[in-house]
């Protein structure tokens, strides 16, 4: 009987440290399996940001002086040194020009920020002529104001050639010509604005014949407006 009695308590008692680990074992199983389904957040991504001004967003829509119209080109736009009288102190950006869209020769409003952007100054440059050419025209009453104002945004707003046509190309596909040699910058010299303006010249574009700084007032790339 006491044997007995020994073995059914030895029984229990392994009995129950058996299911206790069990039970141990489980629980672990879950808990692993419980981190495994868990979903794991997403890793940060870090922010990108744009560092031209051009590069991610539209040119703005433009924006034009109430002041100029096609009745009052005569007293603004088409007197000489005007522009200088209304352009703004603008900031600068090393490789850009805060450029007017539509610029002020043309009617384009001085300070409204619909009409302001950053162009970088390669394209700044090629703009001015066009600009100019424009203004030309308005002046002469050969083109509108609104024509001109149109075909300036649609020019700023058009992409740049991919590459230029080397010179080898023009110079084959080029007609022979006895025409003279255009005049260098530096053998074309007006004394002064009036000069300028008498032999036709003006305004004078940075590079063209007979610019030089003197006659430029306001530093901005045009002589003689």
């Amino acid at each position: 009987m006491t044997e007995w009695w020994s073995e059914a308590v030895n029984y229990r008692s392994n009995q129950g440290t058996g299911g206790r680990v069990r039970r141990l074992v489980l629980a672990a199983v879950l808990l692993v399996a419980g981190c495994a389904s868990t979903p794991r957040a997403p890793a940060a991504q870090p922010a990108t940001s744009s560092a031209s001004p051009l590069a991610t967003s539209a040119y703005p829509a433009g924006a034009t002086n109430p002041a100029v119209t096609q009745a009052t080109i005569g007293q603004t736009i088409c007197v000489p040194g005007w522009t200088a009288t209304i352009r703004p102190n603008l900031p600068t950006r090393p490789g850009y020009e805060y450029d007017h869209l539509i610029p002020l020769e043309l009617g384009g409003a001085p300070t409204d920020r619909a009409n302001l952007t950053y162009i970088p100054l390669s394209r700044a440059r090629r703009d001015d002529v066009e600009e100019n050419r424009l203004h030309r025209l308005v002046c002469a009453h050969k083109f509108g104001l609104a024509d001109a104002q149109a075909r300036i945004l649609a020019w700023k707003r058009a992409p740049l050639p991919s590459s230029p046509p080397s010179p080898t190309a023009r110079r084959t596909t080029a007609r022979p010509t006895t025409a003279r040699p255009s005049p260098t910058v530096a053998s074309v010299y007006y004394a002064n604005c009036a000069a300028a303006r008498a032999a036709g010249a003006a305004p004078l574009n940075r590079g063209e014949p007979g610019y030089r700084p003197a006659l430029d007032r306001d530093n901005d790339g045009v002589a003689c407006e």
